[in-house]
């Protein structure tokens, strides 16, 4: 029997988010983001290993990024009606212009990375102006896909598709982290940055696969109440 567009979107969706998850669990920032000249200057005369895992981390992070978007792309099919599918339509476009923003910063770190050449002066300018523009839209992005991701877990707990333990632990774990990468942006604490990233690679990983399994498993309500 042929399977129905709602079963194939549950399969994919879940299949996404436990992808997601485990591939942050890898990598949740740009490769080799310095944090002075001397490490960028070290990084600059690194070693071609040193070069393709870094490229590598990168690739990885992104796809990171577009597997956790493919996760949420069934609130914009089944959230369709009142409050709700307001917050969620809102919230997905957010998160794929985050996303873009992201991949972007990880597009540049890669061009750093490969434009390490002979080591000159002006290679070393132009390898730390690529790193300090995907920094600065990597911090961005960040705060636009963690404010979307929790805009859409407003419009999922307005519904009973999805279990109620789910859209309310997302919307605390996206609140926390907007909050803690606004920090990061603004004060360049290490505090916030551990935080941050110990949110990220933990409990949102976490979350993902747990959550990815789940619908997988038990699946949702196809009748959505909205509010």
């Amino acid at each position: 029997m042929p399977l129905s567009e709602g079963e194939v979107l549950r399969r994919l969706t879940s299949i996404s988010l436990i992808v997601g998850g485990l591939l942050t669990l890898v990598t949740s920032r740009p490769a080799f983001k310095p944090e002075d000249a001397n490490g960028l200057f070290a990084m600059v005369h690194a070693g071609p290993l040193d070069g393709a895992a870094g490229v590598a981390a990168a690739f990885v992070g992104a796809t990171a990024i577009w597997a956790v978007v493919g996760g949420f792309c069934n609130v914009h099919h089944f959230l369709r009606l009142g409050a709700a599918a307001a917050w969620s339509r809102l919230g997905w476009y957010a998160m794929v212009t985050g996303a873009a923003g992201l991949t972007v910063a990880y597009g540049l770190s890669i061009a750093a990375l490969n434009g390490r050449a002979s080591g000159t002066g002006d290679d070393f300018l132009a390898v730390r102006a690529l790193q300090l523009a995907s920094g600065a839209v990597y911090e961005l992005s960040a705060i636009c896909f963690w404010m979307a991701l929790a805009v859409i877990s407003i419009g999922m707990t307005r519904n009973r598709v999805y279990p109620a333990w789910i859209s309310r632990s997302l919307l605390a774990m996206a609140t926390v982290s907007t909050g803690l990468n606004l920090t990061a942006l603004l004060t360049d604490t290490g505090v916030a940055n551990a935080a941050e990233l110990a949110l990220k690679t933990g409990l949102t990983s976490l979350w993902a696969v747990v959550s990815g399994v789940w619908l997988l498993k038990v699946g949702w309500r196809p009748d959505p109440v909205t509010g």
